[in-house]
């Protein structure tokens, strides 16, 4: 297995690599996995490295025009290979690879401890680990502890200040000789900041990490073993004195501690880790549990930042999420406001009116009146099932096959049968189905013959000399709604139009508007017609959808509203 660091400029990582070949450089992942360099001075595809049986390392120089440069000064060109004795160290671009083998660590496992396992962050629990401490503070310790929180807090505005912060606290608060925040990267670590470090915390002009090319202090290496620990168990582990073995990895580390940040799933997203170096007069004092404790106190702040960074990052992508749909909706009413008529074709001895509200941004009704040959008029109404988005790309469909149809077909009952073949496909996978009645008006002879696919209740005739309401929905002319089964339509019906009459082609959204558990019904419908017969058409059509909008107790009815009214002079 191998140690990897990796550092410049931008960033510093730590990870370890079981085996097999492990590639570098700024491109994305290709055959290999692949640690991505932060670093415009590397090539796409840069470095691959692979340890072999005997313990050596192969590494090939994959760039077409970088070489790279190793720690005795001699460089791999592009293309070249090399096989070197470990640890190593390499250089490509300005960014500086460690590599050795995983065969000793900082720590080992039974010089570790452990105390209460953290708790994902939530506002109650901020310093509730500080009231179990057996070893209390004083009243200045404990003001200065949470001054120090209060710090860490305020800074969360900006990730790569609030990092630094944290770490500046591991150092002048706790006591330790370095402190570091380490956040989890896929399957490795990555060093989000350190104190002290080569430069002061970063300001929002450089935006960069502190983490330099080569450190002008003692670098500090993390412990797998530690990280490990909080990893798995998701709880602070810390050395205390005489535990810690004197291997010579260990030479100037005194100890370790390193306590868990958890995001708001309650998931290691990274650890606040402390140093104390050997030689900095605290030989044997190792971690005290009170130390740890307040270490774990600050990786829960780090935690309640993480998790309000993360918070409002979501909240801004739905709300940019939220403004691009109602953006889209706004061009989509829009685009489909066009399909319905500008303005409807004048009919001699005839006036016509029409209008369609949509429940939301887009809808699934449809009118129209169609200009034929030999001065006739194709009307029609249509409802696909549903409303909304799905709805309205559906009548766009239904409209452009319409007025491809009646090119060539005018009789009613064929329309609709070829309009069945023509959508059933769509129609039917997605469980829809479209009710609609399409008749043709003659001027001439003052005949409205019709073919209804399950349109209705609000589909009417009213016979202005005997005030006689006539169904269209209710006779031979009926049948199913469009994409339920694959039939024809053959039957159909004519009305034939006195002066003063009425034909409303109104889509069921009209007299099924709810207040509770009552409808507006047919029977205001009609009681509306016949009180206003003879106001102007477009004064009838607007008291009728308005009467239907204020029945709502929103005044905002749950399904489109559709009209169609056309009165005989």
């Amino acid at each position: 297995m191998l140690r990897i660091n990796v550092y410049n400029s931008n960033q510093r990582g730590q990870l370890t690599h079981p085996g097999g070949a492990l590639e570098f450089g700024r491109g994305p992942q290709r055959q290999s996995p692949r640690y991505c360099i932060l670093d415009p001075t590397v090539s796409k595809d840069q470095l691959r490295v692979e340890l072999l049986e005997e313990g050596r390392l192969a590494v090939c120089n994959l760039s077409r025009k970088n070489h790279v440069t190793l720690d005795d000064g001699e460089r791999i060109p592009p293309g070249g290979t090399r096989i070197l004795d470990l640890p190593t160290r390499l250089c490509a671009g300005r960014t500086w690879i460690e590599i050795e083998t995983d065969s000793t660590d900082l720590v080992t496992p039974d010089s570790l401890q452990t105390i209460a396992a953290p708790q994902p962050w939530a506002p109650e629990q901020a310093v509730r680990a500080l009231a179990d401490l057996r070893d209390s503070p004083d009243l200045e310790t404990l003001a200065r502890w949470f001054e120090t929180l209060v710090t860490v807090q305020r800074s969360a505005a900006t990730s790569s200040e609030f990092y630094f912060q944290t770490a500046r606290a591991v150092v002048e608060l706790v006591g330790f000789d370095a402190g570091l925040v380490v956040l989890r990267r896929g399957s490795s670590w990555e060093v989000a900041a350190e104190h002290p470090g080569d430069s002061e915390a970063p300001t929002d002009a450089s935006r960069g990490l502190m983490s330099p090319a080569r450190p002008k202090g003692r670098s500090v290496r993390l412990s797998q073993t530690v990280l490990d620990f909080v990893l798995r168990e998701r709880r602070t582990f810390y050395e205390i004195a005489g535990r810690v073995p004197l291997t010579e990895s260990l030479s100037q580390v005194e100890a370790v501690v390193a306590s868990p940040v958890l995001d708001r799933h309650g998931q290691v997203a990274g650890a606040v880790y402390g140093v104390r170096f050997r030689d900095a007069g605290a030989a044997g004092a190792g971690v005290r549990a009170l130390e740890a404790q307040v270490v774990q106190v600050l990786a829960a702040a780090v935690g309640a930042g993480v998790t309000r960074l993360e918070v409002e990052a979501e909240a801004l992508r739905r709300r940019l999420e939220l403004e691009q749909m109602q953006f889209q909706l706004h061009v989509a009413r829009d685009i489909q406001a066009g399909f319905f008529p500008r303005h409807l074709p004048a009919i001699e001895g005839y006036e016509l009116a029409g209008q369609t509200q949509p429940a939301d941004a887009v809808g699934g009704d449809y009118y129209d009146c169609l200009p034929l040959s030999g001065g006739r008029f194709g009307l029609t109404v249509a409802d696909v099932s549903g409303h909304g988005l799905g709805p309205s790309l559906l009548m766009a469909g239904l409209r452009t096959a319409l007025r491809g149809l009646v090119t060539v077909e005018q009789e009613p009952a064929k329309l609709l049968t070829q309009l069945n073949v023509a959508l059933y496909e769509d129609l039917t996978p997605r469980h829809k189905f479209i009710s609609m009645l399409y008749g043709v008006l003659d001027p001439a002879q003052h005949e409205f013959r019709y073919a209804n696919a399950g349109h209705g209740p609000a589909v009417l005739h009213l016979a202005a000399d005997q005030l006689k309401f006539t169904s269209l929905a209710e006779d031979a002319a009926q049948g199913c709604p469009l994409g339920i089964i694959r039939d024809e339509y053959r039957a159909c019906q004519s009305v034939w139009l006195a002066p003063g009459d009425l034909l409303v082609l109104a889509s069921d959204g009209v007299v099924e508007t709810r207040r509770q558990k009552e409808t507006f019904g047919l029977g205001r419908l009609r009681a509306l017609l016949i009180e206003h017969r003879a106001a102007p058409l477009e004064k009838l059509r607007d008291i009728i959808l308005q009467a239907t909008t204020a029945f709502h107790p929103a005044n905002r009815p749950d399904d489109d509203l559709t009209l169609l009214v056309l009165r005989r002079k």
